[in-house]
């Protein structure tokens, strides 16, 4: 029979599902359950809430794979990317990460099921330039760095021409 009648709750339907953030955005209504809508934003939606990761050596990223996922994400306040089109809508999410001894860093992405993405570096939430800027960079993108610098990574889609979706990188 149907998950919720047999006694799940709406936790285990959202973990057995797995959907975008974690959490499915809508339960439909069958034979008198109520419609449950919940905000499937994912955590690191606003660049004030960036995930941390950390650095790993380029030929370790297999093993430090960060699994991320836009596909339920918004804009929020950020101004479009400046390698994006400016009257699009993006589906973003932000990481952080500290450069540690590094002068360089790497980022390898691999898109998974989000299309029309792309990359943004900048040093701070209310930073004016950005460092680094890439549509579906064909490489991965380098990036000159000053030790023990903190920097935020916005990894996003345009909603005008594609979608979100799960993706993995390695910094």
């Amino acid at each position: 029979g149907p998950f919720l009648e047999d006694g799940g709750t709406i936790a285990e339907l959202n973990n057995a599902l797995g959907q975008g953030g974690g959490t499915i955005c809508a339960l439909l209504a069958t034979d008198g359950i109520p419609v449950a809508v919940v905000d499937c934003r994912p955590a690191n939606d606003e660049c004030a809430s960036a995930i941390p990761v950390a650095v790993t050596l380029v030929q370790d990223c297999n093993n430090g794979l960060v699994q991320g996922d836009n596909t339920y994400a918004t804009q929020g306040t950020m101004d479009a990317p400046g390698c994006g089109n400016g009257t699009s809508t993006y589906a973003d999410v932000w990481y952080s990460v500290n450069t540690g001894d590094n002068t360089a860093i790497s980022i390898l992405f691999d898109p998974g099921t989000a299309t029309s993405w792309g990359i943004s570096v900048i040093s701070a939430c209310d930073a004016t330039v950005e460092l680094a800027c890439a549509m579906q960079p064909a490489a991965p993108i380098d990036l000159s760095t000053t030790p023990d610098t903190d920097l935020l990574v916005r990894i996003f889609s345009d909603l005008n021409t594609g979608q979100g979706g799960a993706f993995s990188f390695c910094v």
